[in-house]
């Protein structure tokens, strides 16, 4: 069972104050379908319909389940005015909030409803689609960052390479691409330890099977996250122009600066990249 979504038809007739965020209803009102996003939109009926099928279902409405001859469920905002939604499930059983009224005019009608004509549109499945479609990019690309800095700090800890092969974008492919990180010689005293810049370069190899989505990740989420100015980046191309490999020098005062930036930039990926806005 999917997420529960909304229909657009529903979303038109709630208040506007109602909505954590109103951009929704703007890109409705100029037709912007195709910049639309509803998965984890925040209104209160909507979070109370996740919290319930969570833990089960909602509960039903008696009277619209009996005179629609399936399942209506009832979800609720318990502040303000305390409007109440119906949420029905389409012919693949993934619910959808259909209607929605204030508390009295809720109970007064939602048994008269004609369900059948409030089902979502070809256009909302295809919506839909394409953000299901988005967000496990959205994912990929978190995993291949997590990766990359985990292989990094193996690296910096062990030393010589690190080689990732994970599950490509693409059902049943494999991705791989190799780490590299060298840090110069050690200070010979505690003065020049203080006094001097150390150099870390990290060299990041693509596999031959990588991908498109690979090279993407990796030149839009693991470098800038490494190093935000492009011009400390180098990249490599092999003889048919295609990007296969960067190097990033890391340079800091202190012989293990750079070491030690790469130990903050993996401790700091929970805090800057949780959530798949940070690497969209």
């Amino acid at each position: 069972m999917r997420e529960v979504r909304p229909t657009i038809k529903v979303l038109k007739t709630l208040p506007r104050e109602t909505f954590g965020d109103t951009t929704v209803l703007d890109l409705i009102a100029n037709s912007a379908f195709e910049r639309l996003e509803l998965f984890g939109l925040d209104h209160p009926l909507l979070d109370d319909a996740r919290k319930r099928f969570e833990h089960g279902m909602p509960d039903r409405h008696v009277a619209a389940s009996k005179a629609f001859g399936a399942p209506v469920f009832e979800v609720r905002d318990r502040t303000g005015a305390a409007w109440r939604g119906a949420v029905i499930l389409d012919e693949q059983g993934d619910p959808w909030l259909v209607w929605a009224g204030q508390h009295n005019h809720f109970h007064n009608q939602v048994a008269t409803l004609a369900f059948d004509s409030l089902l979502p549109s070809p256009a909302e499945y295809k919506i839909r689609a394409r953000e299901e479609v988005s967000a496990r990019a959205l994912a990929w690309k978190s995993d291949v960052l997590g990766r990359f800095v985990s292989a990094l700090q193996e690296c910096v800890r062990s030393g010589g390479e690190h080689t990732v092969t994970m599950p490509g974008i693409s059902e049943g492919t494999r991705v791989s691409f190799t780490v590299t990180a060298e840090h110069d010689e050690p200070a010979s005293d505690a003065h020049e330890a203080q006094h001097r810049d150390s150099l870390l370069t990290v060299t990041l190899r693509l596999g031959q099977s990588a991908s498109s989505e690979l090279h993407q990740a990796v030149q839009t989420v693991c470098l800038p996250f490494l190093e935000p100015d492009p011009s400390k980046v180098e990249p490599w191309y092999d003889q048919n122009n295609t990007f296969n490999a960067v190097t990033v020098q890391l340079v800091g005062s202190g012989v293990w600066r750079g070491v030690r930036r790469v130990a903050s930039l993996v401790r700091g990926l929970e805090v800057e990249y949780s959530g798949h806005a940070a690497v969209a």
